[in-house]
């Protein structure tokens, strides 16, 4: 699994192994978010989190993410950051753009309402050849989310 726009570095967060991290992949177009999730562990894995350290919840479609998101983080007052992860491909309405617009914009307001880095895995596109070549970025997501801690860490 090839990543286009990160570069491995060093962390400054201390040991992540005392983190405890989220992720919700959302089930629609399984075959595509299965790979986005199997991407976001294998980062984790890379940096040392365990898997007992890892919320994994999945929800049926797109539009629930952002819901089991903030009920993740009203339940798990001790995690540091989530993965938001899923699918939404084009179909022959504008539904993609509703979907899409609605779920990236209340994972902001959640990151920032309640001070928890939530990191953007959407893979939205035209088509099931595009949505593969980008599964990739459940990995990136998850790379994205680490920094952004590690940046916070710093202040």
């Amino acid at each position: 699994m090839a990543t286009h726009n990160f570069v491995k570095k060093e962390l400054s967060i201390g040991k992540l192994s005392e983190h405890y991290f989220g992720i919700v992949c959302s089930e629609w177009n399984g075959h595509i978010t299965e790979g986005l999730l199997e991407g976001a562990r294998k980062a984790f894995y890379e940096y040392g989190v365990e898997d007992k350290k890892i919320i994994i919840s999945r929800v049926p479609g797109a539009y629930e993410v952002p819901f089991m998101v903030k009920h993740i983080i009203h339940k798990k007052s001790f995690i540091s950051g989530i993965v938001a992860l899923g699918c939404v491909i084009k179909g022959e309405t504008n539904h993609d753009e509703y979907i899409n617009h609605t779920v990236a914009q209340k994972l902001m307001e959640l990151s920032m309402q309640y001070h928890v880095p939530i990191t953007y895995g959407m893979v939205t596109t035209f088509n099931d050849t595009q949505a593969k070549a980008r599964v990739h970025k459940g990995y990136e997501a998850t790379l994205s989310l680490l920094y952004l801690l590690d940046e916070m860490n710093k202040f």
